[in-house]
């Protein structure tokens, strides 16, 4: 089914880090951590960036939204793989083979590859949408 909002939590931020980062082009590594405001766990976010947590067929995930496009990031301490999914019926970085292989096998033109580490996969995501190459497929 499509993702149902359960609830919205904004991520802890200074105001003269929020002022930088709303001046600033592309986020960088250092805009990379971790989020315990989230409900139901932590995830690995931009920190810049706003965490929702949806309900996928049962399962509380977490999703982050850059220029108005919204992607998936996996929980706090995953360990990976990590896959990057840019074009899918769920599209985001995701944790294990398992997890990322429904969105995208026999899906036609989806598109993802094997990323580590992580942070190099959400700033990746955050390319393909500023190129307009991430999608949410049928």
């Amino acid at each position: 089914g499509s993702p149902v909002d359960v609830s919205v939590s904004a991520l802890p931020i200074s105001t003269a880090l929020a002022n930088q980062l709303a001046h600033a082009n592309l986020p960088s590594h250092s805009d990379i951590g971790l989020s315990t405001s989230a409900p139901g766990g932590s995830a690995t976010t931009l920190l810049h960036l706003q965490v929702t947590t949806v309900n996928v067929g049962g399962e509380l995930c977490f999703q982050q939204t850059y220029r108005g496009f919204s992607f998936d990031v996996p929980r706090a301490g995953a360990l990976g793989p990590f896959y990057l999914v840019t074009r899918g019926q769920r599209v985001g970085v995701f944790t294990t083979w398992y997890r990322t292989s429904p969105h995208v096998l026999g899906i036609s033109c989806s598109s993802f590859t094997r990323v580590q580490p992580l942070d190099s996969a959400l700033l990746r995501m955050l390319d393909a949408i500023d190129q307009g190459e991430a999608q949410w497929l049928p």
